[in-house]
């Protein structure tokens, strides 16, 4: 896991995993695999419900988002 930490003041503010060279290639493939095939695509109807949904979820959580964002930025709140 890499640490990510508050350029401000050193602390802790999460962590994400971290991969090789190798993984991120994998999953890159697959996208690319994934995204070439049309027949595999989401219509748009289904593409506008899932886009309403983020940001529905982008709007509730707003105030978590610009906190987290600061954070990790080493900004005052």
């Amino acid at each position: 896991m890499l640490e990510v930490l508050n350029p401000y003041d050193g602390k802790k503010v999460g962590e994400t995993p971290l991969q090789d060279r190798a993984e991120v290639q994998r999953r890159l493939d697959l996208a690319a695999a994934a995204f070439a095939d049309r027949g595999r695509w989401l219509n748009v109807p289904r593409r506008i419900e899932i886009l309403e949904k983020f940001q529905q979820l982008l709007e509730a959580n707003q105030e978590k988002i610009i906190r987290q964002s600061l954070s990790e930025g080493g900004k005052p709140l």
